[in-house]
């Protein structure tokens, strides 16, 4: 039998496509918002300023233009300190084809800005008349950089520093960068180049940098020279290149006398050098519960006084504790599995797993732990297994803990397995 409508029922039926068709308007218009929403903010490629206002502390930032604007009022004397500058969407900085770092000689950032974890792209500089060059340029007093994210960045340069998020802190400062990432970028040329900064940031946490190329006459992934705290931070899948010959090259640190490294990781990461060279630091630092996992590290080809170590390349009155180096390639002169060369160092309940270390020079010190242990050494609570531990010349020194162990120094409770 035949249903029938009534015209009532048609009525209702056309007002309801009508609604349903009103809806599905009003959803793609605001998907459509929420994509542009979403998309990294372009550039006129002319800063803007007009957001400052001298009586306001706390400042958000939506364009390249703004952020742009930024540098112009720091590199011009405005210090923010005191001050709170945010951004407030992700932000392509293709417009802007030569970066001017937020911070320059003379005119430094004192204050905090927050990154809340949005995407700066594209960032290009190659500013050789610049002392120091990045993201930011230079910082000071008790400024603070945090939650920056940035990505395919390149900063070339002939200056003293370059760093991917800032290129150098003042000597002396209490700077702090914390929660920052650099990924996909080519930091290259400068004195020292440094995925997160250069030198003499106090502290440095939770950072990253990923699938980057770093390039220097001395190099690191994570901060240069220092005497501060780094903790807490990693690279991964990243070229790590010092170019001296007396240049130093450090999976997180180039050489740090008087500083701290702790709780920090590099992995599938390949890290090159002339003469210092570390899978954690170059030179220097007191290390502990870190780790370097399926890495390469390469002194030179042709020199004799390279110190190339898993943890540390060289290190002095200092200690290495509870650090791990597993699956890794060596090759160096002073050669060692956690240290190239030590003197007047503990190095305490470490491991050594699937090592590969071959000196290729005469005269070479090479050891599972240690290369060269000089004088007040000592080696407790260690392990190395599975590891491949040798040299080509019979006039070198080669052990399964220490390579050579000269004055006042002890190996405890340490042993070989495989």
């Amino acid at each position: 039998m035949m249903e029938m409508y009534s015209a009532g029922d048609t009525q209702k039926a056309r007002s309801s496509a009508k609604v349903l068709r009103r809806l599905l308007g009003a959803a793609v218009v605001l998907m459509a918002l929420c994509l542009v929403m979403a998309m990294p903010v372009g550039a006129t490629g002319t800063p803007d300023t007009s957001w400052y206002s001298a009586e306001d502390t706390e400042f958000v930032l939506y364009t390249a233009d703004e952020l742009a604007g930024l540098a112009v009022l720091v590199n011009n004397g405005e210090s923010f300190e005191g001050k709170t500058v945010s951004l407030g969407t992700d932000i392509d900085l293709s417009g802007y084809p030569n970066w001017t770092p937020i911070g320059i000689s003379g005119y430094y950032f004192y204050g905090e800005f927050d990154g809340n974890n949005r995407i700066i792209c594209n960032l290009y500089a190659n500013q050789p008349e610049l002392d120091s060059v990045g993201f930011f340029g230079i910082i000071d007093g008790y400024a603070e950089i945090h939650d920056v994210i940035l990505s395919n960045l390149t900063i070339i340069g002939e200056s003293s520093s370059g760093g991917g998020i800032v290129g150098t802190s003042s000597f002396g400062s209490s700077c702090c960068i914390r929660n920052c990432s650099l990924i996909d970028s080519v930091i290259f040329g400068f004195g020292t180049a440094g995925g997160i900064s250069t030198a003499y940031v106090s502290e440095i946490y939770n950072c990253s940098v990923k699938n980057c190329n770093i390039t220097g006459l001395s190099a690191c992934g994570i901060s240069g020279w220092s005497d501060g705290y780094i903790h807490d931070s990693s690279v991964l899948s990243s070229r790590i290149v010092s170019t001296s010959e007396t240049g130093y090259s450090g999976g997180i640190a180039t050489i740090s006398f008087e500083g701290t490294i702790q709780n920090c990781h590099v992995m599938n990461s390949s890290i090159y050098g002339n003469q210092y060279v570390g899978g954690i630091v170059a030179s220097g630092a007191s290390v502990s519960d870190s780790t370097v996992t399926k890495c390469s590290l390469y002194g030179p080809e042709n020199a004799d006084n390279s110190f190339v170590g898993g943890i540390v390349g060289q290190l002095s009155n200092s200690q290495i504790v509870n650090s791990s180096v597993e699956s890794v390639y060596l090759s160096g002169y002073h050669g060692g599995g956690i240290a190239g060369s030590i003197s007047s160092v503990s190095i305490i309940g470490c491991s050594v797993s699937n090592l590969t270390m071959i000196g290729t020079f005469e005269h070479s010190d090479i050891g599972g732990v240690v290369g060269m242990g000089d004088t007040n050494v000592l080696i407790s609570q260690c392990t190395v297994r599975d590891s491949n531990v040798s040299c080509t010349y019979d006039t070198s020194n080669v052990g399964g803990i220490a390579g050579q162990i000269r004055y006042d120094c002890s190996i405890l409770s340490s042993g070989v397995n495989g």
